[in-house]
């Protein structure tokens, strides 16, 4: 019995591969994950030097400079770090405030 093709990648079978070599100046994106589609695509609509290669309505391909991508690591803040940084918010938001920079929505 053949299986029924499908016009969707389930979820958790959804994936992103970032691949280049040391030596190379652009990075090749492939990913069937919907949600970065539409994050790539919105940076290729206002990017140059990002480009889309390929689509087939359930993969994309993308090419960027390799300068583009970024591997950072997390930093796990303790209560009292995080606590400063909350503090260091509400302290530049009232400055913001008193100086007039508030936005009309805030």
């Amino acid at each position: 019995m053949e299986m029924p093709k499908l016009n969707y990648v389930p979820v958790d079978e959804q994936e992103t591969t970032i691949t280049f070599y040391r030596t190379d100046k652009k990075a090749r994106i492939y990913t069937t994950d919907t949600t970065f589609m539409t994050y790539i695509d919105k940076i290729v609509g206002q990017a140059i030097d990002v480009a889309l290669i390929f689509d087939d309505g359930l993969a994309k391909v993308y090419e960027c400079p390799t300068k583009c991508i970024r591997v950072r690591n997390s930093k796990v803040l303790t209560s009292e770090e995080r606590e400063n940084l909350i503090a260091r918010g509400k302290h530049m938001a009232a400055h913001r405030k008193n100086m007039g920079m508030v936005d009309a929505d805030d």
